[in-house]
């Protein structure tokens, strides 16, 4: 990469404006509400904008909204349709509205309305809950990058007006490849088969996930840039079969590229990869080299400056960074040309994988505290074989129209036993010893550090040269970590609704860290830890006994070790009397308080002060707290509040008996 680069104006451009854009939302975060708009009853008129997506028992979609209660609005909102199809069960996921057992996904979204259809709601309207879940996430900060301020709970979506003609072929081409594969493969081939080539993840179950994001292979089931070029170079072989020379090919291939990109989803990745390939086009019709970064930048500076709260959105940022990464690795560190061409082809896509991964470090370990050791490796088998499923997924569903079904039932045997092959290699991958490692979020501190580091390395011909202001880069970087570390600290909490129940999390300025977890999954409450920089639980308090509420405490000591333990008085059941001789023989102080009891705990944090009180509830639609009329200390259903102090911050947590969420107060402010 020559150094003139970093003067051009579209490099100086995009470089000025994101980081405009990045001051500005951090001085006025773009998570506020329609202004004038009560919560309540209302009826909305709009477009759906997105395609729907399994919600607990329902569905959830994006919604452009022109009327309100029959009068002109303008808005984008979230809406959730739980169909009233029985009273709630034992079984009932924890989801806002939910009124019956979780369906699958493709149960789910039986009735949802089509992508682009005209619907009429009606339901309750409210803001997003403001909350940060568990791994810090916020899904109203999650929404607000959407453009969305306001939700909608409803128990069904009337369509008033179908897609126009262009939005039906999307839909149905859509609906025919996945049903196609919902109906032939089993529902792990399906869920893989439909993430690789249409991005959809309805069918993707939690260990399937896991799979994938412990064998570094996510991204693949996430359509993507890749995915625009296979569509992209697929038209322009079919072309060439038919003797069309390469400027005329360009118009269809872009054409089915865009349709594509529709049919997909239309997310950042796809966007960036279709701004990209027209770019690439116009320069090969014009006769210019228009230069892979160059389209890069034309990708970001356009979708940025059509949509600026992209800059705020997981998808964007990773996609931009793992796709600049491999662009800048792959010049300053190209591959050699005298090597053999399969040799040459599994090292390009080790170092790619390797470049990409380098970028993504920190945002990984920002959104997921999770990063993936075998990603490297892995991807020179999934990377290669996720195309070939593309390939033979799109094949099966085209054979499937025809009438005669041999041609199809071959297909289908050939992908069914390619995506085996997919999802035995993941699992291998996913199950090595050192396959990945949790981690806590980095600081921007840390964050500014690396990407200086890393940038200077991705510079190394340039820095080689002596042509690079690496002192000046790495300087900058090095001040960034000094005045994060000099930057006062503050107290803070984090409270979810998470998978099972409710997880609070105070960390406070003084260093000590104090966990409460209701049901939760004791990941999900590893992963909030670790969301909030730390990686060990000075106190974990256990607001009752009642099944469920601790199972997570196994899970919860192996990712974030538990160094004290509280609780309620009462009897055992004999999984957590398992639990807690494990957690006393390895040293973990375990103590029991009756309401009214206070026990101050020496952390390696520093002196952590917890007192004990009657477990206290929200009347519901009054906001106001009430405790419970007795505790015995004798059963398991018995629930305790907490007050916890430490390093002159106080943090009230309390519960509902079986309840998924936690209540809390912060005495001072955050």
């Amino acid at each position: 990469m020559h150094q003139s680069f970093y003067r051009r104006p579209l490099f100086l451009a995009l470089v000025f404006y994101a980081l405009g854009l990045a001051v500005f939302f951090a001085v006025f975060p773009p998570f506020s509400s329609q202004s004038g708009i009560e919560a309540g009853p209302a009826e909305i008129e709009g477009l759906v904008m997105d395609f729907p997506r399994p919600y607990g028992a329902g569905y959830t979609f994006a919604l452009a909204a022109d009327r309100l209660d029959g009068k002109p609005f303008s808005g984008l909102i979230s809406v959730t349709v739980v169909p009233q199809s029985g009273g709630a069960e034992e079984g009932c996921a924890v989801f806002a509205g939910c009124a019956g057992p979780v369906r699958s996904g493709a149960d789910s979204l039986k009735g949802a309305p089509a992508f682009k259809s005209r619907v009429r709601v009606l339901g309750e309207l409210d803001e997003p809950r403001g909350d940060a879940s568990a791994g810090g996430f916020s899904r109203k900060r999650y929404l607000a990058a959407k453009g969305i301020g306001l939700t909608l709970a409803a128990a069904e979506a009337a369509v008033t007006a179908e897609p126009s003609l262009f939005y039906r072929a999307v839909n149905a081409v859509r609906g025919h490849v996945l049903g196609v594969f919902n109906a032939v493969f089993t529902p792990a081939q399906s869920a893989v088969l439909g993430g690789i080539t249409l991005g959809d993840r309805t069918g993707l179950t939690g260990r399937l996930a896991g799979v994938f994001r412990d064998s570094g292979a996510m991204h693949l089931l996430v359509a993507s840039g890749s995915n625009v070029g296979f569509v992209t170079l697929g038209v322009y072989f079919l072309c060439g079969l038919f003797m069309v020379r390469r400027q005329y090919a360009v118009v269809p291939a872009v054409l089915c590229a865009g349709f594509y990109t529709v049919c997909a989803g239309a997310d950042a990745p796809l966007l960036r990869a279709l701004i990209m390939a027209c770019a690439g086009s116009a320069g090969y019709l014009l006769g210019r080299e228009s230069g892979i970064l160059n389209g890069l930048l034309i990708a970001a500076l356009g979708i940025l400056a059509v949509d600026p709260r992209a800059l705020l959105r997981a998808d964007f940022i990773m996609s931009m960074l793992a796709s600049a990464g491999i662009i800048m690795g792959l010049a300053a560190f190209p591959p050699d040309p005298k090597r053999r061409p399969l040799a040459r082809y599994f090292t390009t896509v080790f170092f790619m994988s390797c470049f990409a991964q380098l970028l993504l470090l920190p945002v990984l370990a920002l959104y997921f505290q999770r990063i993936s050791l075998a990603a490297a490796v892995s991807n020179l088998l999934l990377v290669p074989l996720a195309g070939v499923l593309m390939f033979c997924g799109f094949l099966a569903a085209g054979l499937a129209l025809l009438p005669f079904k041999f041609p199809f039932f071959a297909s289908a045997a050939v992908t069914a036993l390619a995506a085996d092959i997919f999802l035995e290699l993941a699992d291998f991958f996913a199950g090595l010893p050192v396959s990945c490692l949790w981690v806590r979020s980095p600081g921007w501190g840390v964050t500014a550090l690396y990407y200086c580091v890393v940038f200077t390395l991705l510079n190394f011909r340039l820095v080689k040269a002596g042509v690079f202001p690496w002192k000046r880069i790495a300087g900058s970087g090095m001040a960034a970590f000094l005045l994060w570390l000099a930057w006062p600290a503050r107290d803070s909490y984090y409270i979810s609704s998470a998978r099972g129940g409710g997880i609070v999390v105070f960390r406070a300025a003084a260093g000590a860290t104090a966990l409460s977890g209701s049901g939760c999954d004791g990941t999900d409450a590893a992963r909030a830890v670790l969301a909030a920089g730390r990686k060990r639980v000075n106190v974990f308090l256990a607001v009752s006994l009642a099944p469920g509420y601790c199972g997570g405490l196994a899970e919860l000591d192996r990712v974030t070790p538990v160094e004290n333990v509280i609780l309620p008085y009462g009897p055992l059941d004999a999984a957590l009397e398992r639990v807690v001789s494990g957690l006393k023989a390895r040293g973990v102080s375990v103590r029991r308080l009756w309401p009214g009891e206070t026990a101050v705990f020496q952390t390696s944090a520093g002196a952590v002060r917890v007192t004990a009180q009657k477990g206290r509830a929200r009347a519901a639609g009054t906001g106001e707290y009430y405790s419970l009329p007795f505790y015995s200390g004798n059963a398991a259903s018995d629930a305790l509040s907490y007050r916890v102090a430490a390093g002159g911050a106080e943090l009230v947590v309390g519960a509902k008996n079986r309840s998924a969420g936690l209540i809390i107060q912060n005495t001072r402010a955050q």
